[in-house]
């Protein structure tokens, strides 16, 4: 009666680590959507296209499961840390883990790359013009940067707490099962 048993609790032993591919893939993906999904409500953005950007999956690793929640877009990076002098002076809520470098001058961008509305009235940069050496005269815009808008590293923080008991109360779930 007592082999039974050892051999009873060897076999759970060992369809624990069926845990990793199944039910705990399952959940990491779960709290990592829910990551994502409160990235995209965090991110400020104009044309909705770095919102639309934030994807999450899940992956079985040597010894776990990893969840990712990311975006492709280049730009992505310059509005979680902000940039130039501005941001330099105002990047609270970024991750404590990250010393951006800031550059500490601003810089001009030329009239025909941005809508003036957009610029002038959203951006609020400042009008200039340049003459170059044969005389000839750009209108651009000259800005010292931008404020961060951190929204990836608060909504893993914001959830922080949440995605401890969610996958707390999955295994548990799945070790009950065993």
């Amino acid at each position: 009666m007592s082999i039974n048993r050892l051999d009873s609790l060897i076999k759970k032993i060992d369809r624990l680590e069926d845990i990793p591919g199944g039910a705990l893939r399952v959940s990491v993906a779960r709290q990592t959507h829910m990551v994502s999904d409160e990235a995209k409500i965090l991110c400020q953005e104009n044309s909705g296209e770095l919102r639309q950007s934030i994807h999450s999956y899940s992956e079985v690793i040597e010894g776990g499961v990893r969840g990712i929640c990311y975006t492709a877009k280049n730009y992505a990076p310059y509005v979680e840390f902000g940039t130039g002098p501005v941001g330099d002076a105002n990047h609270q809520g970024i991750s404590p883990a990250i010393k951006p470098s800031y550059v500490q001058h601003g810089w001009g961008i030329p009239a025909y790359a941005i809508d003036r509305n957009d610029a002038v009235e959203k951006y609020h940069f400042k009008e200039g013009v340049y003459e170059d050496s044969n005389g000839f005269k750009y209108l651009y815009y000259y800005t010292n940067g931008q404020p961060a808008h951190p929204f990836m590293y608060p909504a893993l923080k914001n959830n922080e707490d949440k995605i401890i008991k969610n996958l707390s109360a999955d295994l548990q779930k799945e070790f009950k099962k065993i």
